[in-house]
């Protein structure tokens, strides 16, 4: 889930930076766009409606016992 993470921000970064003309780099409502579109990845990113990773399956199935019986889930 973090290398996901990095990912959306690397990926923002370099979109960023590939463009030929420099003055961007430093222009303030460049660097805020920036910021908004990668706090948007990363918000979209770890939305409730995504799929569950891995940990989080686990963890279900290792507390479902405690309230629902392993034949029902």
């Amino acid at each position: 889930m973090e290398a996901d993470r990095q990912h959306v921000v690397t990926a923002n970064l370099f979109e960023h930076v590939k463009s030929p003309s420099l003055r961007h780099l430093r222009d303030p409502n460049s660097i805020y766009r920036l910021a908004r579109e990668i706090v948007h990845a990363l918000d979209r990113s770890s939305s409730v409606w995504r799929k569950w990773d891995g940990s989080r399956e686990e963890l279900a199935k290792a507390a479902a016992p405690c309230w629902i019986p392993i034949e029902d889930i």
